[in-house]
């Protein structure tokens, strides 16, 4: 019986341990301090101090440019339009396909993939990206025909036998 005890001493301590913060009300973010929040020690060669790392989603934060303000000037913005690397709206929708790696060896990605494929849906997307094993995943999307198949072979190798 001692040693149960002794037991649910332990985890009781681990407990409070790991629920308790040295941090109080005055040093948590919030939208008035977090400009002051540091993460880190500064790194005053490469010029990080002046960075936000975090920002809120209705304000531009001052180290990126405010496109819709105008400050990039229009000629910029038509390069960033035309350029290839900028996602496009196809019709009048804009697509993005975002893969999941979901399951032991990325069984849900490569399985949306290949469903994806079989109804000839996938030229349809203006982005494709991953989390997980889904970014190992999204390429086959540009690479296409056979390469489907060395997915299933990769990803799910003995699983689909």
């Amino acid at each position: 019986m001692q040693m149960h005890q002794f037991v649910c001493l332990i985890l009781v301590l681990l407990m409070f341990g790991c629920s308790s913060s040295p941090h109080d009300q005055s040093t948590r973010v919030d939208e008035s301090n977090y400009l002051l929040v540091q993460l880190g020690p500064k790194d005053e060669g490469k010029g990080l101090e002046n960075e936000p790392y975090r920002f809120w989603g209705d304000s531009t934060p001052e180290n990126l440019t405010d496109i819709k303000g105008g400050e990039i000037g229009e000629e910029n913005i038509d390069l960033f339009r035309n350029s290839p690397d900028t996602p496009k709206v196809i019709g009048d929708r804009f697509n993005v396909l975002v893969l999941s790696g979901g399951g032991p060896r990325g069984a849900y990605g490569a399985g949306v993939l290949n469903g994806l494929r079989d109804q000839n849906k996938l030229p349809e997307f203006s982005l494709i990206t991953g989390v997980s094993a889904g970014a190992l995943i999204a390429p086959f999307v540009y690479v296409g025909g056979d390469k489907y198949d060395e997915l299933k072979d990769v990803m799910l190798g003995s699983m689909t036998t």
